[in-house]
Formats: structure tokens, sequence, C-alpha cells
């Protein structure tokens, strides 16, 4: 393995053991570019965990003074981006509190506090908070506006879907440049599994954030969620190492209150126990993270070696494509009628002016028609690749199955 992947394993756990900080100052040693290898991890959103283990590491003169100052900025920057979001988090929850709403706060808006203890640890980019149902996810974007919060303008025909197959969130609202987004559900309505956000709510806890009593989920719930919301970018091509950062400390943070039978039993209710199972051993596979002996025993089949394989080409910097023409054939099966189904195929066809001028980032108008026969191109090409991206992952299930036969 590449000295600059294994730094990027190694830095990923929040309290590590004696025994992995030597690992790290071993593996110090071997690097041959530091301004390279600082680079990627800094890109990695991986920086501010490495820089915060510096006090430990006997090596760390090893880095060179412009390379520790780029380490230190990506820390101090997480941290004040941390500090301006947590902000808005406590003042966005007071604020529909007192028109009597609750919310669940979700993914880095929790992990960052709760999970890393230090809020320049974990990076995120937007605030995700849980409602109980579309109407009153809709309540709380009409309470918000009207303290002065914006909102994104929504495409007629993400109108149109919103009212035909509902929304897992609405429009991104945007307080002085920081994006919340008010959940309905916990996964797009296509997926096969069913994490219903109903569940989340009836396991709900609370925990001060910032200083405010907040609903957040258990830590059954949160590992499984962090499992299927990782799955979504594994199998596109977009993973974020953030997301096995969160599964590799949540097994480490809160190994003396998972209750295993719970998560097990879970994910079973979900439909999600392969995609949950998956993500728990490759982080102990690859991390090292906690798990009891009988859930390896049990579940060691569920990761592949192809998918193993994948995440290493993942690590040193692939990026696979998405397929947005699969999400949409996944999206007409959800319609209820061919009227709707019709309408549907013809905009993913022929979309609108300012939906082409925000896909695509143009700025003249009159050119979009150019950009048409492009997107048809897109569509055809994305539709062949995604049949062997499919093929790809049914394979790798296949082995892992026969596998679980065998054994």
């Amino acid at each position: 393995m590449y000295t600059d992947n294994k730094l990027i394993l190694y830095s990923a756990k929040i309290h590590p053991s004696e025994e992995e900080i030597e690992r790290l100052n071993n593996c110090m040693q071997d690097v041959e570019d530091w301004e390279m290898v600082i680079e990627k991890i800094v890109r990695s959103n991986m920086g501010p965990m490495l820089y915060a283990k510096i006090p430990h590491l006997s090596n760390s003169d090893l880095i060179p003074d412009e390379s520790m100052k780029h380490l230190k900025q990506s820390y101090f920057q997480t941290l004040s981006r941390g500090s301006l979001m947590y902000q808005l988090l406590r003042k966005t929850v007071q604020i529909l509190r007192e028109h009597g709403i609750e919310v669940i706060v979700l993914k880095g808006a929790y992990l960052a506090e709760a999970v890393y203890e230090d809020i320049a640890l974990r990076l995120f980019s937007d605030i995700d908070l849980l409602l109980r149902s579309e109407e009153e996810a809709r309540r709380a974007l009409d309470i918000l506006v009207k303290e002065g919060y914006e909102v994104e303008e929504n495409d007629e025909m993400l109108d149109f879907l919103q009212d035909k197959v509902g929304f897992i969130h609405l429009p991104q609202v945007v307080f002085r440049g920081i994006p919340i987004e008010l959940h309905a559900r916990l996964h797009r309505i296509e997926e096969d599994y069913d994490f219903s956000s109903e569940y989340m709510w009836e396991h709900h806890e609370k925990r001060f954030l910032n200083g405010l009593e907040m609903n957040t989920p258990d830590p059954s719930d949160l590992l499984i969620h962090v499992c299927i919301h990782l799955d979504k970018h594994f199998k596109n091509g977009k993973i974020q190492l953030t997301g096995l950062n969160d599964i590799v400390n949540i097994l480490e943070i809160f190994k003396d209150q998972l209750d295993w039978s719970e998560i097990i039993g879970r994910s079973i209710k979900y439909n999600c126990e392969d995609i949950v199972f998956k993500y728990i051993m490759l982080a102990h596979k690859e991390y090292d993270a906690f798990i009891p002996h009988y859930i390896y025993g049990e579940y060691i089949n569920f990761i592949s070696e192809e998918e193993i394989e994948l995440f290493h080409k993942y690590l040193s910097g692939f990026k696979g494509e998405h397929f947005s023409v699969v999400t949409g054939l996944k999206r007409i099966k959800s319609l209820s009628n061919y009227g709707d189904k019709i309408k549907y195929v013809l905009w993913m066809m022929f979309p609108s002016r300012k939906y082409m001028m925000r896909s695509y980032k143009l700025k003249n108008k009159n050119k979009v028609w150019m950009y048409y026969p492009y997107r048809f191109w897109l569509g055809i090409i994305g539709g062949i690749r995604s049949l062997r991206h499919k093929k790809k992952f049914q394979d790798m299930d296949y082995k892992r199955n026969s596998n679980d036969v065998e054994s």
C-alpha cells in the first residue's frame, strides 16, 4: 500500500492506541514527497485528523514547515467553518422549537461534536435536519423563510416529483452562505431498503450540542444511517472518506454502548443488513475498527475482495462515474400512472432552460440548445456504463453469497 494511503488510514481514529500511533510514526519515515502527500491528505478532508495527532508523533519534525502550515490551516479552517455552522444550528433549532417543531440532527452536524469531540476534526458542508413528515418539513421551510433564511428556487419538474412521489429533503435553505436541508426521509425513495424516519424518531435520544439540548439518533440508528449514506457514494464512485471515518469512530467511541442485537435486528427490519455489515466489515478490515469476535465470524463474508480492491482504488484517488440516467429510470417506476411516467421521461430528455443552465453552468441562455445533443449522448453512454457498473456489483454480491454458502 502506498505511504500516503497508509497515512490516511492510520489518521482516521480519534483516539488511536499507542501501537497505532507508533504505526503512524513509522509510516512517516517512508514519505518522500511531503508536499504531494499533505496535499492529498488535505484534499481528502483528513488534514485536521493528522494535525491533531502531531503532538503525539515523535517524527512530526520530518514534516517540512510549509506542509505543516498547510495541515494547520486545514484544521483551523474546519474549526472556523464548524463554529459558524453550530451557531446556525442552535439558532435554527430554537426558531423551529418556538413554533412547536422538533428536529433530529443528522450526520456531520451531530457527529462533529458528539463523536469527534472537536468540531475541527469533522468537516461538514451543510446542516441536515430530520422532520417528522413532509407536511412538517414544508411548514418548517415557511417559518425559516419568514425569519430571513433564503431558499433555492425549485425546478418545475422537481415540484412535480415532490407532489407525486414525495421527497428526501426540500430545496436547501441558506443563511449567510450556510445551507440547511430539511429532510422528511433518510434515503432516496427508490432504494430497496426502508429506513423510515418514524423508526429514527421512535429510538431518538437527547444530547447537548453547542450548549442546547437537541434530538439525535441513538447509536444503533446512527451507525445504520451512516452506512446506508456511504453506500450511495461508494456505488456512484464519489466515496467520501469522512463517511468511513464516521463508521470507524462510531464503532470505537460507542463500543460499550452499541447493542449488536439491536443493530442486527434493525438492519434486517430496514432491509439493509447486507449494506450495513459490508461497511462495518470494511471499517474493521482496513482501519482495525473494533467489533465483537462473533460479529466478525458471522459477517466477514459480507465484504468481498473485489469491494476491498475498489476501496483501495478510491483511496488512491480513483473517481467513478455517477449515472443520473439510472436514478431517473428508478424514479419512473415510482410514478403511479402512465401519464406521469411519460411527462417525466419527456422532462428527462428535454429539461427546462433554467435546469440546463444550472446543470451545465451556462451563462448565455441562447446557447442552451447546443447542450441537448450533448445531454442525449451522456444519457446513452451513462446507460451503457451503468449496466456494466451494475453487473460488477452483482458479481461482487454473487461471489459474497457463494462464500456464505461454502462457509
